[in-house]
């Protein structure tokens, strides 16, 4: 079985790498018993803060592997799961704590804790018309644990330091209108 993870990851891993510009690739996989196999990967289209989802979803087995900020706050996280067993967690190895705030040549990346977020914050979000979000109440975004949102040139990202591994969710959804979106990306982003 570890052969076979390991396999899986390094699958994702050359996924990564041929993601040069950021993105997502997805591919679906249907083994010699008809079961469904997903293969997931995400890099940034932001310039930064820069992060990595590699995901396998399987019949009996699912994980992912969620890299944040690497050359700062380096957070590497897992997520497994099994019909038996199940594990997340996070590891912080960067000495300074995520940016409040990361800037790129046309747009603002601003980050908060979730402990950090008010009611102000987000009617000042909403107030703004952003154009993508994941949630559109303060109370999803608790649910969530993690939030994503674009207003005019500025990024908008929420975590929860105490469930950083939730973060992910948010950006892969975020990757998911860059990818829709290739003018709005072209014209912030190069």
């Amino acid at each position: 079985m570890k052969t076979g993870l390991v396999s899986i990851f390094f699958l994702l891993l050359l996924g990564a790498l041929s993601l040069a510009h950021g993105g997502c690739l997805t591919r679906d996989v249907a083994d010699i018993s008809g079961n469904i196999q997903t293969y997931f990967v995400c890099k940034n289209t932001l310039p930064s803060p820069d992060y990595l989802i590699a995901s396998y979803m399987g019949p009996k087995i699912s994980f992912t592997v969620f890299s944040f900020d690497k050359s700062g706050a380096s957070y590497l996280c897992h997520d497994y799961e099994s019909k038996y067993d199940s594990d997340y967690r996070c590891e912080k190895g960067g000495i300074r704590d995520v940016l409040s705030e990361y800037r790129n040549k046309k747009t603002k990346v601003l980050t908060y804790d979730i402990g950090d977020v008010d009611e102000n914050l987000i009617k000042k979000i909403f107030k703004r018309k952003p154009i993508f979000a994941t949630s559109e109440t303060q109370e999803g975004i608790m649910v969530d644990k993690c939030f994503s949102a674009i207003v005019d040139d500025d990024v908008y990202l929420i975590y929860d330091r105490k469930s950083f591994v939730e973060f992910y969710k948010c950006l892969i959804r975020m990757e998911h209108y860059f990818e829709k979106n290739k003018k709005w990306t072209i014209k912030h982003f190069d």
